[in-house]
């Protein structure tokens, strides 16, 4: 399905971008995965097995370091055809006057400049070629169904994502280039089961299942969906 392409994940060792990535080797795409940390890097290794892996250390939320992602990503492997923009992160669970603004700059740094950051950084090249897709990931608690009282900064951050792929979708609608963002609810991974040990894990959505919309969208067979907000919810 994904043979020929190049798929760059940001938020690569994260507990979904791992599975994704792994489920993109599996398809036969060359991954250029983005990450912070070394040892979380070589876990990843690992983790995927064989495939067409490169990992670029970056900090997606800098413009300068973005723009040396670009060329380094470009330089080694040729052009991004596909931008995954999952890295991202959560921050919550207080009233809003009882917040401080530092929760707020650190979840619209995460969750929805370093989307915009990257998807600038990659645009000119699949306009160029008349071909790309980017996917990033907002949240169900960006909805009214979900949880956005006492979340309203991660809220905030995570509906930037929904305007950002409204926007983009319209301007790029004479290129086939097509812009989609998915809205998972709580992603059963081993971070948020840590985060929330009482919970009922039954209902959280598996980063498997996630990884195969992603995959969808990222495919030829997406060519009709663009500026759309997909819900993945679980049973939840």
């Amino acid at each position: 399905m994904l043979g020929s392409r190049v798929v760059l994940v940001t938020g690569a060792t994260g507990g979904l971008g791992r599975v994704v990535v792994k489920r993109f080797l599996a398809e036969g795409a060359t991954l250029a995965a983005v990450y912070r940390s070394e040892d979380r890097f070589n876990e990843l290794i690992k983790y995927a097995g064989e495939g067409k892996l490169a990992g670029f250390k970056a900090d997606v939320t800098d413009a300068v370091s973005v723009s040396t992602l670009a060329s380094e990503v470009t330089k080694q492997l040729g052009r991004v055809d596909v931008l995954l923009n999952i890295a991202g992160g959560y921050s919550g669970g207080l009233p809003m006057n009882e917040s401080e603004e530092t929760m707020l700059d650190k979840m619209v740094a995460l969750n929805t400049r370093s989307a915009w950051l990257c998807s600038r950084a990659f645009l000119p090249g699949m306009m160029e070629r008349n071909w790309g897709r980017i996917v990033s990931v907002s949240a169900k608690n960006a909805t009214p169904r979900g949880r956005r009282a006492g979340n309203i900064a991660y809220a905030i951050s995570k509906g930037g994502i929904i305007t950002l792929t409204e926007a983009l979708s319209e301007e790029l609608a004479k290129y086939e280039v097509n812009v989609n963002c998915i809205l998972p609810a709580t992603i059963d991974t081993a971070d948020n089961r840590e985060k929330f040990p009482k919970a009922d894990t039954s209902k959280w959505v598996s980063p498997e299942d996630i990884a195969e919309v992603i995959l969808f969208l990222s495919s030829e067979s997406s060519r009709a969906v663009t500026g759309a907000a997909i819900p993945i919810y679980g049973r939840s």
